[in-house]
């Protein structure tokens, strides 16, 4: 995909206009009737406005997009959310993001003037970077993990995964899926001359 590609070369306000164009548009258009045809238009309002950001992605993926989002709020919009329900405790727990958040089955009933999809964000904020979001961690987990840790390794501490998206056993037949993968041999080459204790994350490894 184009839009895929000129973000892997940094090219990013390309990258993210060329992303604009998926064709899974259409489809959220007749679940969302207020779903912008441009999110550029978010970024040229002149007064605020009740905003839904619809998730519309993989877990990560929406946790990554929404980094976007603080500008919208910076500018004075309010912001809705529909999302996957394993994320609503954790977008519920960054300060002054969100008034209204509800799962994506139910966020056709949220009040807004103007939808986007997530992955949409830095066209809506007309950024072509963010820094990543700062995510609340309850104190005792924190802790706990900490622990966990220092019995595994010294720090630093460097996460490991090799492969992203649905596995061919989830996958729906005839449904379209989005998977990544690195071979095991390339990563390791690009994570030898580290000094660090690598910690696998990879999910079903």
């Amino acid at each position: 995909e184009q839009g895929t590609s000129l973000l892997a070369l940094g090219r990013w306000r390309q990258g993210w206009e060329a992303y604009g164009w998926r064709s899974v548009r259409s489809s959220w258009r007749s679940r969302f009737p207020k779903l912008v045809d441009d999110p550029r238009a978010i970024a040229a309002l002149n007064r605020p406005a009740d905003i839904l950001i619809i998730g519309e992605q993989g877990l990560g993926d929406e946790i990554f997009f929404l980094r976007f989002a603080r500008r919208l709020t910076e500018r004075g919009h309010r912001l809705h959310g529909g999302f996957n329900k394993r994320l609503l405790p954790v977008f519920a727990a960054i300060p002054g993001l969100f008034e209204t958040l509800t799962s994506i089955e139910e966020a056709h009933a949220l009040a807004a003037d103007a939808a986007i999809l997530a992955s949409d964000l830095p066209l809506a904020t007309a950024q072509d970077f963010a820094l990543p979001l700062i995510l609340p961690v309850e104190a005792p987990r924190r802790a706990a993990f900490e622990a966990r840790l220092q019995e595994f390794g010294p720090p630093p501490y460097i996460g490991v995964t090799w492969r992203a998206g649905v596995l061919p056993d989830e996958r729906v037949p005839g449904t379209l899926y989005l998977a990544k993968e690195v071979k095991p041999d390339e990563l390791g080459a690009v994570l030898r001359p580290f000094t660090a204790t690598f910690v696998i994350l990879q999910r079903r490894p």
